[in-house]
């Protein structure tokens, strides 16, 4: 079923560098954060100019420009680090030559590129510095004399831009003499194929291959170890980095699972990691103290993480909604022996989504908003890519308080308020097409040709749809809201939905309203109160166009917990909650298509 998407953004050359000049003003040497940021948004402009068959000279520059952050976040990075090699460049010095860059880069063309969100770094917790521990694992298990230590870096477009910099600088410090390109696989998802520029091989004996990976078919760096071995050099050579210890997904062939199990990999868990000595959660947990001016430590971790949340929530593991477990962000509790907690939620590592806007600034700033209007908590701020908000505690709403009619229009007050602008004509049809596509392809693999057919015709009816508001959550399960001791109803989560691994991306205000009433499982009746709440609201639907979104809706959660159930190795207990509850969104969805005419 289609679920995942490629979030992409476009933007000009000079408003990507414009950003990265303004960026670099901001920076501190001690920074990490910032630094890591800056080498992420450097990935990406070198990615956008080389997916755009650019001048070469451009080209260069914008290799140069990644490699510059790179060596910037290294040094800073390796002072800390007791196995890291110390850098070969100052940070800042390769700050000032980054500057230098960025003001005497050719003038070319001003023209639009599309650059890619790197998906480790924003959705999974994927750290640059992990690929510094293993390019050092790779080092220190390859020895060889000094004439052999050229090494071939092949990272894999769009993140491999960035971490293959990051790989190359550790190696430079290491003493070896390596070389860095990028490829973008080409073909099939799931049989991707690479071509190696000859040029780039020659006089080379090793190659690391650098990307997040594997995901569903592990396809992309198997080809580049094919494309190695085509080119009659040893498979022996040639080493994966990838980003964890999984093997390729469901989607992988007998190909190259062999590919896979033949090919040596060096890998760092995020547990390995250690900033200033402490691992992650402990980092977390010291800068709760200091963001709640705490005289006393914050000892107590929760991992909150696939699923685990509903342990802090219910009492009872009956009452636990189903949790899409796939999609989730790393999550933690850090609690002080005095009771107060501070909740921890990933939420990106720097990159761009938009020219000047970041995945984690952007949802500070949404969430910091919607607190000052009474629906959430006040964030706390940012860290380690990371937002911290206070723990609140309370009772999860549940489908039965949608049967009250004041749940509801407080539901309907909220999704009027945080919504924004609409959507221009392009970005609309944009996303009209997005959901369309996904609705056909889901139809038709659970209902068939016929049922499909009838969802496209439903699309072709409302393609001038006109403006309205753009939808500003994408979470409302009734478990998303908290009613609190005082019986104050406050959002749980709700910002960076529209930025997120699926394809769904920024929708008209329709999909909120169709995610409320399925989610909340509204009766006619009680649909019509929402829409009544709406409307006085000044929020006006058209008819029409509701049961489209409803069913795209439950589509589309129906796919998610259909992947995340054949996906499924952890506890038992949990398999079939997911499979009752695409079952459900299935059963939602066969409702919604009898009302599409």
């Amino acid at each position: 079923m289609l679920i995942y998407g490629d979030p992409q953004f476009q933007a000009t050359t000079e408003e990507l560098l414009a950003g990265l000049r303004y960026h670099l003003t901001r920076t501190r040497l001690d920074d990490l954060d910032s630094l890591r940021a800056l080498m992420i948004q450097a990935g990406q402009f070198e990615q956008a100019i080389s997916d755009a068959d650019p001048d070469q000279r451009m080209e260069r520059s914008a290799v140069v420009i990644t490699n510059l952050a790179a060596a910037a976040f290294y040094a800073t990075y390796a002072k800390s680090q007791i196995k890291l090699p110390p850098s070969i460049h100052s940070a800042n010095t390769a700050l000032a030559h980054l500057s230098q860059a960025l003001q005497s880069i050719p003038h070319l063309r001003d023209k639009s590129l599309s650059v890619k969100i790197p998906e480790g770094f924003e959705f999974y917790a994927l750290y640059p510095e992990q690929h510094c521990h293993s390019a050092l694992k790779w080092a220190t298990d390859t020895q060889v004399s000094a004439p052999n230590r050229a090494v071939l870096v092949i990272g894999i477009r769009s993140i491999g831009t960035t971490l293959s910099a990051l790989v190359m600088v550790t190696l430079e410090a290491a003493g070896w003499n390596p070389k860095r390109i990028t490829v973008r696989p080409v073909g099939c998802s799931f049989d991707r194929t690479v071509d190696l520029p000859r040029s780039s091989l020659v006089e080379i004996k090793h190659a690391l291959v650098v990307d997040e990976g594997p995901g569903l078919s592990g396809s992309s760096m198997a080809a580049v170890a094919r494309s190695w071995v085509s080119a009659g050099l040893r498979h022996a050579d040639v080493s994966f980095l990838p980003g964890h210890h999984r093997p390729p997904g469901q989607a992988a062939s007998a190909d190259i699972h062999r590919w896979w199990a033949a090919t040596t990999r060096y890998v760092t868990p995020l547990e390995e990691l250690r900033w200033d000595g402490l691992a992650l959660t402990d980092s977390l947990a010291a800068k709760s103290q200091e963001l709640c001016d705490a005289t006393q430590p914050f000892p107590h971790i929760k991992d909150l993480s696939g699923g685990l949340w509903r342990e802090s929530l219910y009492s009872d593991q009956t009452e636990y909604p189903p949790a899409a477990i796939t999609f989730e962000r790393l999550k933690f509790r850090c609690s002080a022996d005095a009771g107060f907690s501070v909740f921890w939620k990933f939420t990106g590592s720097g990159a761009l989504h938009s020219p000047g806007h970041t995945c984690a600034s952007t949802a500070l700033h949404r969430l910091t908003e919607r607190a000052h209007n009474g629906w959430g908590p006040q964030p706390l701020g940012l860290f380690r890519s990371f937002v911290a908000l206070p723990w609140i505690e309370g009772r999860p709403l549940s489908e039965a308080d949608g049967r009250n009619p004041s749940v509801l229009s407080h539901i309907a007050r909220y999704l009027a308020d945080v919504s924004g602008p609409p959507l221009t004509a392009s970005e609309q049809s944009a996303a009209l097409a997005r959901v369309t596509n996904l609705l056909y392809w889901n139809i038709k693999e659970v209902f068939g040709d016929g049922l499909a057919n009838r969802a496209l015709a439903a699309s072709e009816r409302i393609r001038n749809l006109r403006p309205c508001p753009t939808a500003g959550d994408g979470r409302l399960a009734p478990h998303e809201w908290m009613r609190t001791a005082d019986g104050i109803i406050l959002k749980l989560d709700g910002a960076g939905h529209d930025l997120d691994h699926t394809l769904i991306g920024c929708q008209p205000l329709y999909w909120d309203v169709a995610g409320t009433m399925i989610e909340w499982q509204l009766s006619k009746p009680l649909c019509s109160t929402f829409l009544a709440v709406l409307e006085a609201r000044g929020v006006s639907l058209c008819p029409e166009a509701l049961p489209f979104f409803c069913a795209a809706y439950a589509a589309f959660r129906m796919g998610q917990f259909s992947l995340c159930a054949d996906a499924f190795t952890g506890d038992q207990a949990e398999h079939p909650r997911l499979v009752l509850a695409c079952a459900s969104y299935r059963d939602a969805l066969a409702e919604q298509l009898q009302n599409l005419r």
